[in-house]
């Protein structure tokens, strides 16, 4: 029974730490008033997925930081 119960409490681990990484995440964006281009992080992304050297794209002001 106990196997059976244990992989749904690390899927429940797993989402709360996620949602607490956001949630800092978010607020770290908000204070500083950067973030990557969405664009800029796919292209990142692809090029790493397909094995090439690529440097991680840089934040950018997307509005005035507080």
């Amino acid at each position: 029974m106990v196997e059976g119960i244990e992989p749904g409490g690390r899927s429940a681990e797993i989402r709360e730490r996620f949602a607490k990484d956001a949630a800092i995440s978010e607020t770290e964006t908000m204070k500083s008033g950067k973030a990557v281009p969405l664009a800029a992080a796919f292209d990142y992304l692809e090029a790493r997925a397909e094995g090439k050297a690529v440097r991680r794209p840089r934040a950018r002001t997307w509005r005035g930081s507080r």
